[in-house]
């Protein structure tokens, strides 16, 4: 009896030691099958506060899960143009804390020099775009829009060259005329007593060009080089007068001269009228025959009468003398 209970509780043990054998390697089994594998493919870590400089706007992306500068601006949807400039390479492995910058490029059309020109410029001012282009600017040239201004896309920047020069100029001085009376000399000569000459002053000039047109001129200083000469005329003065005769003077409007008509001295002769309410007088060429009608001697031009009445006068009493040289 007692070796049957032995035998039954030997193959018990031998059944607890089997079953336990293959449970534990069922489970060893199992956690090798859950063990994480060292190659399987995983998300990039985050990255964090990424700035991008976008020409003057500046704004940053809290996190990124981009492992490459490239995935990051498909990411953000941020394109770079052909004429852009870009501070990475874009194959470069993104880190937190990244600054991302890009410099636009704007279309400008320049007018300058008498030609138009297209260029793309990235620069912020329109002075870095003209110093990006080499364009030199004189002292006195004219911009628009200002040098300070920011330059924007589709910039029209338009140069007015300016030059100012000096010119020396050489102008003339007129001379005067002056005038002088000689009581022996006949009533009608005239002769030039002193011949005048100009004189000359040297002028200088600060002139402005735009473009090489002129549009302003300037005097900066005048200097007599040489004074000119009075010229002195001498007219005569001296009337021999003939016959004296009185009465009665009218006017009409003739030929506009210092001339008269009279009934009987020749024609081409000359008379002296004078008003005798005034005493002023005139000389006369007799050039027309007149007036007929009683008491009047004579029939003074328009431009006669008023050197010695009004014209509302209408008549007048004169004296009438013949001049004889």
């Amino acid at each position: 009896m007692k070796r049957k209970n032995y035998r039954l509780r030997r193959k018990i043990k031998l059944l607890v030691a089997f079953f336990a054998l293959v449970g534990g390697g069922i489970f060893l089994y199992s956690s090798s099958q859950n063990k994480p594998d060292d190659h399987q493919h995983f998300n990039s870590e985050t990255k964090d506060n990424i700035t991008v400089i976008d020409d003057r706007s500046t704004f940053i992306i809290p996190q990124t899960q981009a492992e490459t500068i490239d995935l990051f601006l498909q990411e953000q949807a941020i394109k770079i143009g052909e004429h852009d400039t870009f501070s990475h390479d874009r194959n470069d492995t993104i880190f937190s804390g990244e600054i991302l910058t890009i410099t636009r490029g704007k279309k400008v059309i320049l007018l300058a020099d008498n030609t138009q020109e297209e260029f793309y410029a990235r620069s912020y001012s329109i002075k870095e775009a003209l110093k990006q282009k080499n364009i030199s600017l004189g002292t006195f040239d004219i911009i628009t829009p200002p040098l300070i201004n920011a330059l924007s896309s589709q910039q029209e920047i338009e140069i007015i060259r300016v030059r100012v020069d000096e010119e020396v100029r050489t102008k003339k001085i007129p001379f005067d005329t002056i005038a002088q009376t000689d009581d022996k000399m006949g009533w009608r000569e005239e002769k030039v007593t002193q011949i005048g000459t100009s004189g000359s002053k040297e002028i200088i000039e600060r002139v402005s060009y735009h473009d090489d047109t002129e549009v302003g001129r300037e005097v900066i200083s005048e200097e007599i080089v040489s004074k000119p000469t009075d010229e002195i005329v001498t007219e005569g003065t001296y009337v021999e007068l003939g016959k004296k005769h009185k009465g009665a003077a009218s006017w009409y409007a003739h030929t506009g001269t210092l001339s008269a008509a009279n009934p009987w001295m020749p024609i081409g002769s000359y008379a002296k009228v004078t008003n005798t309410a005034n005493g002023e007088s005139v000389i006369v060429r007799i050039n027309d025959r007149g007036p007929f009608v009683p008491g009047r001697i004579i029939d003074l031009d328009k431009v006669a009468w008023q050197k010695i009445a009004s014209l509302g006068a209408g008549v007048i009493n004169v004296k009438v003398e013949e001049v004889l040289n």
